[in-house]
C-alpha cells in the first residue's frame, strides 16, 4: 500500500468524521457530554459545588404595574410603576 493509498483513506475518514459533526452529530456529542456533568445529583462534583458556594447567589426581582390601562388599550404610550426590587438569597 503506498503513501497515496494511505493519505486517500485518512482523508475520507476525516471528512466522514467531520460530515457526521456537522450534521448535529457535534451537538448531540456536546449534549450528551454536558449532561452528564451538569446533573444536580447528591455524590456529584457539581452537587458539591453547590453546597458549598463561595459566593453569596441573590436573586433580584422588578415588578412594573401599568397604571393607565384603559389609555394603553387606546394606543397611548404605557405609565409604568417599578414595585420592588424583591431580593433574596
Amino acid at each position: 500500500m503506498g503513501a497515496s493509498h494511505v493519505l486517500i483513506i485518512s482523508g475520507s475518514i476525516i471528512f466522514i468524521v467531520f460530515a457526521a459533526l456537522g450534521f448535529g452529530g457535534l451537538d448531540l456529542l456536546i449534549e450528551n457530554s454536558l449532561r452528564g456533568i451538569m446533573v444536580l445529583k447528591e455524590g456529584t462534583s457539581v452537587w458539591d459545588l453547590w453546597r458549598t458556594m463561595p459566593l453569596p447567589i441573590y436573586i433580584k426581582f422588578r415588578f412594573f404595574n401599568i397604571t393607565n390601562a384603559e389609555g394603553l388599550a387606546n394606543g397611548a404610550k404605557a405609565q409604568l410603576q417599578e414595585i420592588g426590587p424583591y431580593t433574596y438569597l
